[in-house]
């Protein structure tokens, strides 16, 4: 499937793998079902997004602007792994396009490492907060 998407981490991350060949069009039928996710979570989500089996881009990829990576307010980090030249171009196109701002990492593993840091601290600072209202 050149589409692989699946929460992870507890529904914390939506994992998206492009293989090739991809459409845009199977992009833009994704769109509404990663909303449903991050908004059935109840916590932020992150997009950890798997470029590593992409080599070919659409020649209509830049459609993908009308995209917002989440247009939900339970919407957050964005991070691109294992991207070649051509997607990270793409990809920094669209932070400006949409102002997003993506983190870069060159294997899934790292891209991992980095969201996990990031999902511990929102918990702790989500532990304090509730720690405050209680006191």
């Amino acid at each position: 499937m050149p589409i692989d998407r699946k929460l992870i981490e507890n529904g914390r991350i939506l994992y998206t793998k492009l293989s090739d060949p991809w459409t845009v069009e199977e992009v833009f039928g994704r769109v509404e079902q990663q909303n449903v996710f991050a908004e059935s979570v109840g916590k932020h989500v992150h997009l950890l997004a798997d470029l590593s089996e992409t080599t070919h881009f659409p020649a209509n990829t830049l459609r993908l602007r009308e995209v917002s990576a989440f247009s939900t307010p339970r919407a957050s980090r964005t991070v691109v792994v294992g991207a070649n030249l051509m997607g990270h171009r793409i990809f920094e196109m669209f932070e400006q396009m949409r102002g997003i701002k993506a983190e870069y990492f060159a294997t899934y593993d790292e891209g991992l490492a980095y969201l996990r840091t990031v999902i511990a601290a929102e918990d702790a600072s989500s532990t304090a907060e509730s720690d405050t209202i209680t006191h």
